[in-house]
């Protein structure tokens, strides 16, 4: 198979036969180059244009087909940095004219550092949108680009400076009940350009800014990045493999690596190393969702979860807490960890019930203390040290080079693993 016209298929054997025929037709039924799926889980259509490519509307300017033939795309979307095509990474730089007219399923928008433009209309009708989010990158915002998107409560930009801004980029929107964050410093120029000023609520967003990485273990490689930048400032994460294991993603389902972001929140990314097993890697793959669950939270995590290429062989675990013993895999598997291999959407719960006598030499030779942010492990030295959220996400780790290892955490519920061999829930207030 090989891509013909604006993003439509043609067998090589029909390629000749087709070609003369195809220059007769008109260009609405293949109206963009290639499609793919986002690290947001969401099908979406670019454009090549100068620079890099555009998210376009896969019926062009045919608006009245309303995606007829497309599935429009829904929840939270992140719009990428840059997209894979045909092995080939090019740079998003712009949205396009009624690129995701009446998608009234997406719930927010996060639109990544490098594209400069939103076209008119382009999330025109989008009446689900609670949250936006754009980047510093941004020069300039079409008319109604965000026209009808009658539930949006907050908007937080990235540009010291105000983009260009057509006067109804924000049409039949109330701005006295939406929230616009601006970086620190800007909220006067924002307060005196239209149609910025129109938004009651102006919050001024933290100057500096705490970027965290960690790796979901630490004998499988490293990652770079971590420390405290100023708002806006562009950041370089780096996940760099040990031998004969491979990064696969970001804790996010972001592939790319190294990854540039901008400074923009106080964040965890968290590198996701598995056992390297492809002589070759498809540099355009399907991604699917793998789910590790529990059977019981307060027994142990089901750790592994993740959006995943297609044939990516992956490591999967049970992690028993204090008081829990794992008894076995929904599929019937008692291995502990177990590798799968991603064919689709795929489901594994971890089933644990209780133990009598939780004490154990593993739990005897470490200990975990929270004051305020701050979680102290105190832990023999070599041993990795993995935080959880309590759905089995790692959101942090580090190997033990000195005791206490330490972590500054948001305020929420964790796990704590030290070595792999169990777990304990603590509160970070």
């Amino acid at each position: 198979m090989q891509y013909f016209g604006r993003g439509c298929v043609i067998k090589n054997s029909m390629r000749k036969a087709v070609f003369i025929f195809a220059l007769l037709l008109p260009m609405v039924a293949c109206a963009f180059d290639f499609q793919a799926i986002v690290p947001s889980g969401q099908t979406i259509y670019f454009d090549t244009v100068p620079g890099g490519v555009s998210v376009v509307y896969p019926h062009a300017g045919d608006y009245s087909s309303s995606w007829n033939g497309y599935d429009k795309p829904t929840g939270a979307l992140t719009i990428p940095s840059h997209v894979i095509w045909q092995g080939v990474s090019y740079p998003v730089v712009s949205v396009s004219p009624a690129a995701f007219y009446h998608c009234t399923g997406l719930i927010s928008v996060t639109i990544s550092h490098g594209v400069t433009s939103l076209g008119n209309s382009a999330f025109n009708g989008c009446t689900g949108i609670v949250s936006v989010d754009l980047p510093a990158s941004l020069t300039s915002v079409g008319n109604q680009a965000f026209g009808g998107c009658g539930s949006l409560a907050s908007v937080r930009i990235l540009a010291e400076e105000p983009p260009v801004t057509a006067g109804g980029a924000f049409y039949n929107i109330t701005l006295s009940s939406c929230v616009l964050y601006v970086p620190c410093e800007s909220d006067s120029s924002y307060a005196s350009t239209a149609p910025w000023s129109g938004f009651e609520s102006v919050v001024t967003m933290p100057c500096a800014v705490t970027i965290n990485v960690g790796v979901n273990n630490g004998a499988r490689g490293w990652a770079t990045g971590a420390g405290t930048y100023s708002y806006g400032t562009l950041v370089t994460l780096e996940a760099l493999p040990a031998d004969g294991f491979a990064f696969i993603c970001w804790n996010d389902g972001d592939t790319l690596n190294p990854r540039v972001l901008e400074a923009a929140s106080d964040t965890t990314f968290v590198a996701m190393f598995f056992p390297y097993v492809h002589d070759t890697i498809d540099l355009t793959p399907t991604f699917f969702r793998l789910e590790v669950l529990t059977s019981n939270s307060n027994l142990g995590l089901g750790v592994g979860s993740a959006l995943l290429p297609e044939g990516t062989m992956v490591e999967i675990c049970a992690l028993p807490m204090e008081g829990g013993r794992f008894t076995g895999w929904s599929d019937g598997s008692n291995a502990n960890p177990r590798q799968v291999t991603v064919t689709g959407n795929m489901s594994f719960t971890a089933f644990f019930d209780n133990r009598v006598g939780i004490s154990t030499p593993e739990f005897a030779e470490w200990s975990v203390s929270v004051d305020g942010q701050m979680l102290a492990v105190t832990c023999p030295e070599g041993k990795n040290v993995t935080v959880y959220d309590t759905s089995g996400r790692a959101v942090d780790s580090a190997c033990a080079i000195s005791s206490p290892v330490l972590f500054t955490l948001p305020t929420g519920v964790y796990v704590v693993s030290v070595g792999g061999a169990g777990a304990r829930k603590v509160v970070v207030d």
